[in-house]
């Protein structure tokens, strides 16, 4: 029997607030042909920052304990692409309904949208590969088995990361 691995794996570190967040663009002044330069804004609701924050302020404290972790913990750089009983983190399993949407925009805020949409369809292959793999991926395939994990606080000017695995 082929056994099939399809996981999503991500690991980033962020530090918030800086005016890395910030782009500049050129745009011709109408005026006289010259060049002058605008600021783009980013988007506050676009931001992994912002998103982090409010999916923390979603989570009971019960939550937090295992969706939180310190910046420097050595699970931060340790992650596995293969199908595993358990991981850090919180799993979409154990969270409401907000929660997961909470949880969903945090990623979409991290990633570009081609990278979202393929983070969307290998969560859903979840259900198929449970099917192909039978009893053998009976615990592992879960489309709602993915954990959401905070290394640090989210805050301006504060290093921190993030892991869905």
């Amino acid at each position: 029997m082929r056994r099939w691995l399809i996981c999503l794996s991500l690991s980033t570190v962020l530090t918030s607030g800086l005016s890395a967040q910030e782009s500049k663009t050129k745009s011709p002044d109408s005026g006289s042909g010259n060049s002058a330069t605008q600021e783009k804004k980013p988007n506050p609701d676009t931001q992994p920052m912002v998103q982090a924050k409010a999916f923390l302020a979603t989570l009971t404290d019960e939550q937090k304990t295992k969706a939180v972790l310190p910046f420097d913990s050595e699970k931060r750089v340790g992650w596995h692409f293969i199908p595993m009983a358990t991981r850090k983190g919180l799993p979409l399993m154990e969270m409401t309904a907000e929660q997961q949407a909470a949880a969903m925009k945090l990623l979409r805020s991290s990633v570009s949208q081609t990278g979202y949409e393929r983070a969307e369809k290998i969560m859903g292959l979840e259900t198929l590969l449970k099917a192909i793999e039978g009893t053998k991926g009976q615990n592992e395939r879960n489309p709602v088995k993915y954990y959401f994990t905070i290394f640090g606080q989210p805050a301006p000017k504060e290093r921190w990361g993030m892991s869905v695995e």
